[in-house]
């Protein structure tokens, strides 16, 4: 019963915490990815102006915020550090829009101020140059010029500017930890790319229906373009954090598969050691399926007391966890150290317990089905 006590609760625990890190992960990444995003069906970028089809998109009475950005891959240098990452240049409403100013980890949200110009720098770039707001020193950005033929040396003619970062975020996300946030006209100077963008970011109003609005501007865009909604946009994340919970409840329940395993020589020993108590029984009337029933019962309780035990310590820890914070998340440098993120869903409760009910019903009922046969004969 210690077996599957322990092995109940610790599958338990493990879902909660994948279901915490899936929590705050997606939450931030909510705070950066728009509920829909629009983005050219071919190519890369493409130009919205005079285009009636974004100005009738703009003018929905459904659309709370509509913002134009454009981004591509740069190499940033700071003093002797160099990294490649990927620079979005973003209009005013994006801050809007967004919930980006609660991930900053260090300085502000700024991008554009009088007429100063300013960065936010993704976590892993800030890292990767070693880079805080207080320094002074600006970051330089090259990107090949277009078009343009290799110099004699065979090195690439490029686009370079510099900018001051205001602040860095952090986002629990390798990909969007790379970014570097810009102003759209920065990033359009220093990609050639006047007055084209890569992709129109909304959000909705909230009493709007994502699903008819999405439809909408699908119909009125036509198949030139993609509409996604947030969850098309972060595909890959979602079915990666669905097999990652597959693949953990496999391989804890071959664990729990393994310790309930002694359910088999528990009830093997117990009905070879009983044959006196079985003679009493018959005696007295029983049948052998009575008989067979017993240890059956007895099996399947052993189980069903294991996933009891287990879930009940699985959510005290769980609950412990959530409320006190007992275990931590390192700090980067940037954040101190926070809890491990655990979110408890009824519905993980009721899949172990299922599962090891189920595996307890298998484990008990071998040993009554086969290796009882041999002592209860009449």
């Amino acid at each position: 019963m210690v077996g599957v006590l322990v092995s109940s609760a610790a599958l338990l625990i493990v879902l909660s915490a994948m279901n915490g890190i899936e929590e705050v992960t997606m939450n931030a990444v909510a705070a950066f990815d728009p509920e829909l995003k629009i983005t050219a069906a071919e190519g890369k970028s493409f130009t919205i102006d005079r285009d009636a089809r974004f100005e009738q998109i703009k003018k929905m009475d459904e659309v709370a915020f509509f913002s134009e950005s454009y981004e591509d891959n740069a190499l940033v240098r700071f003093e002797d550090r160099k990294t490649v990452t990927r620079v979005k240049g973003v209009d005013e409403q994006f801050q809007e829009m967004t919930s980006l100013d609660s991930l900053i980890v260090d300085g502000k949200f700024v991008l554009n101020e009088k007429q100063f110009r300013f960065a936010l720098l993704g976590a892993y770039v800030a890292n990767s140059l070693s880079y805080r707001t207080r320094f002074v020193n600006p970051l330089h950005l090259y990107v090949p010029k277009k078009g343009a033929k290799r110099s004699i040396s065979g090195m690439p003619q490029l686009n370079n500017d510099y900018i001051f970062p205001s602040g860095i975020f952090e986002i629990q996300s390798e990909k969007y930890a790379q970014y570097i946030l810009v102003p759209l006209d920065f990033a359009r100077s220093l990609f050639e790319a006047e007055n084209k963008v890569t992709s129109i970011e909304i959000k909705l109003k909230k009493w709007a229906d994502l699903s008819d609005v999405k439809k909408s501007m699908h119909k009125i865009l036509g198949d030139e373009f993609k509409v996604r909604d947030f969850k098309e946009q972060n595909k890959l994340t979602y079915s990666t954090f669905k097999l990652e919970r597959l693949m953990i409840m496999l391989i804890l329940g071959m664990i729990m598969l393994i310790a309930a395993l002694n359910i088999i020589s528990s009830l093997s020993m117990l009905i070879m050691d009983k044959q006196s108590d079985i003679e009493t029984l018959k005696s007295m009337g029983a049948t052998v399926g009575t008989i067979k029933k017993i240890f059956l019962l007895e099996g399947w309780l052993i189980a069903i007391f294991g996933a009891i035990g287990g879930l009940v310590l699985g959510s005290l820890l769980v609950y412990l966890q959530h409320k006190f914070g007992i275990i931590k998340l390192p700090g980067n440098g940037l954040t101190i150290p926070i809890a491990y993120p655990m979110q408890f869903r009824l519905f993980d409760l009721l899949k172990v317990a299922a599962m090891v009910l189920g595996i307890g019903f298998i484990t008990a009922w071998y040993p009554v089905r086969y290796i009882s046969g041999r002592y209860l004969k009449f």
